[in-house]
């Protein structure tokens, strides 16, 4: 019988009249959670705010422009113009890079390979690469969440430094084959 009136109870539960504090509705447990980090507040837009937005946009484009995502670039900026704390500057990178991707998808989905008879997005790479982006994404998630701010700082830097000088490394040899090409170009035309 005890079982039974317990049933009831749980039944009832959510037909009760909904709760009211202060004329509010209160609709969930978080409602009622104090939340101490201090709120992002775009509006209005600060001139460090908008310079660090004018750097972000510029960075969305130029990575597009590159076909890279772009989140190296606008990290930082997150972190440092706009003064973002890194625990949440992390997942807004994510998103800004989400929107970049999609855009750029949207604008060359169409567009065919000026020089080969295919699209010019490659979609083979794509299905090959997308399991292997989100397996990183996913793992980096679960770091972020179990990490410390500080530490995450120092996982960025240490990253972000090696990309860094991997891109050096490759823009320079790039720039001594194009240095070759155009020499050898000049010769022939001598």
């Amino acid at each position: 019988d005890e079982a039974q009136q317990g049933d009831n109870n749980n039944a009832n539960f959510y037909d009760d009249e909904p709760v009211y504090i202060d004329d509010d509705y209160i609709d969930d447990y978080y409602a009622f959670i104090e939340d101490t980090k201090p709120k992002l507040d775009f509006f209005p837009i600060t001139g460090r705010q908008a310079i660090g937005l004018l750097f972000i946009s510029m960075g969305v484009i130029i990575a597009s422009g590159g076909g890279i995502g772009g989140g190296g670039i606008i990290l930082p900026i997150y972190i440092l113009a706009l003064g973002i704390e890194p625990i949440d500057a992390i997942p807004l990178t994510s998103v800004t890079v989400f929107g970049g991707a999609c855009g750029s998808t949207f604008l060359n989905i169409g567009k065919r390979h000026p020089l080969a008879d295919r699209t010019i997005i490659d979609w083979d790479v794509v299905m090959v690469m997308q399991p292997l982006i989100l397996s990183g994404s996913f793992i980096g998630t679960l770091m972020h969440k179990a990490l410390s701010d500080k530490f995450l700082v120092v996982l960025l830097v240490v990253f972000l430094s090696i990309a860094a000088n991997y891109n050096l490394a490759v823009a320079k040899r790039m720039h001594k084959a194009e240095q070759a090409y155009l020499e050898m170009i000049r010769i022939a035309k001598s």
